[in-house]
């Protein structure tokens, strides 16, 4: 995101490193602030532009393949879906790519009627990707819906679709990556990284995978090699 901050007669450009315009009234506020602790615009930018983006909250990171994945898997609410969506399809890429899990299972009174979302990912996505028990389901739902079978692909299990992404994705692809923290889907980029050692089916930690001392190898590629900070350039 990026914009100019206007101090009365003063003005600078300000670039930052967060994805998306949501976070406009953040970057206002933090810059109200800065101002009455008497920092300048020059410096204000200069710190906004430092700013990380929040782990799990459409944080870019660019894998070794070239591909830019926006990892959201903090919060997987039905209000958060939708503005993630309007950011994939908003976006300029040579593939759009969303990778998710449990949403469109056609359980509505169980999934807060995720099913109605099917046309929107239909129109933000060229490539759906879907992880999970219930996979096959989610897709015969996105096909009913009018996405193109070859334009969808189906894992029941996290390692096979970890393998798939670290194969297919490549430079030019923007892949949404679509989760809440207990379905863990980090796995699927910490995979490109280096071996991942901790493929549970099931894991009761709530923590995003690559702040988990249970993680292996994984986290240690990502602590030492800033893979959860690599921002698309």
């Amino acid at each position: 995101m990026s914009g100019r901050l206007h101090y009365g007669s003063e003005s600078t450009a300000v670039q930052t490193q967060l994805v998306r315009a949501h976070w406009a009234r953040v970057v206002v506020a933090a810059a109200a602030a800065a101002r009455c602790c008497g920092a300048n615009p020059k410096q204000t930018a200069l710190a906004l532009a430092g700013v990380q983006p929040f782990a799990g909250c459409l944080q870019p990171v660019r894998l070794p393949s070239g591909a830019v994945v926006l990892r959201d898997e903090h919060n997987g609410s039905v209000e958060s879906f939708g503005p993630a969506l309007n950011m994939l399809e908003q976006t300029q890429a040579w593939r759009r790519v969303l990778v998710t899990k449990e949403y469109l299972d056609g359980r509505a009174d169980d999934c807060g009627g995720f099913l109605h979302l099917a046309p929107r990912i239909i129109r933000a996505a060229d490539f759906v990707v879907l992880v999970g028990e219930r996979a096959k389901r989610t897709g015969a739902a996105l096909r009913s819906a009018g996405m193109p079978g070859d334009k969808v692909v189906m894992f029941e299990s996290l390692p096979e679709a970890a393998q798939f992404c670290k194969r297919e994705f490549v430079e030019g692809d923007l892949v949404l990556l679509k989760s809440t923290r207990p379905s863990h889907l980090s796995r699927l980029w910490l995979a490109s990284f280096g071996e991942v050692n901790y493929w549970l089916p099931e894991c009761f930690r709530i923590c995003l995978c690559d702040r988990c001392d249970q993680a292996g190898p994984a986290r240690l590629v990502a602590a030492g090699g800033n893979a959860s900070r690599a921002a698309s350039a």
